[in-house]
């Protein structure tokens, strides 16, 4: 029985060494299917980081229109408030002057209210005579 012994153990260590090939390979598949996930996790992620660079640009390019903008009407603004200061400055101006004519013309109306005021004096006397 000696050689079938042989066989036996043969066909035992066989057994083995398939079964331990068996476990190699279905490794190599799970550590395969691990690697394409991690590398397919890895380009969605890339792809993540590359939208999301594009919405930064946006955003950024965003501001930087919005800062211009804002330093127009903010430029915009000084030149209003410079030409109200100048109206309100003219309008002062003015008022003064209009206060100025009126004092005159009341001035004159008095001046001629006292001229008419002897003339017609002056006439009564003439007429008393």
């Amino acid at each position: 029985g000696g050689p079938a012994k042989n066989i036996g153990g043969f066909r035992t260590e066989n057994t083995a060494q398939i079964a331990a090939l068996e476990r190699e390979k279905k490794q190599r598949a799970d550590v395969e299917k691990a690697k394409r996930k991690i590398e397919n996790d890895l380009k969605m992620t890339q792809e993540t980081v590359e939208e999301l660079e594009h919405v930064k640009r946006d955003l950024e390019e965003n501001v930087r229109r919005k800062d211009q903008e804002i330093s127009k009407l903010s430029s915009s603004l000084e030149d209003e408030q410079n030409l109200v200061a100048q109206l309100q400055k003219k309008i002062k101006e003015l008022q003064a002057r209009i206060d100025e004519l009126e004092e005159e013309l009341e001035a004159e109306r008095a001046a001629r209210a006292k001229v008419e005021k002897q003339r017609s004096e002056l006439s009564r006397e003439l007429d008393e005579l």
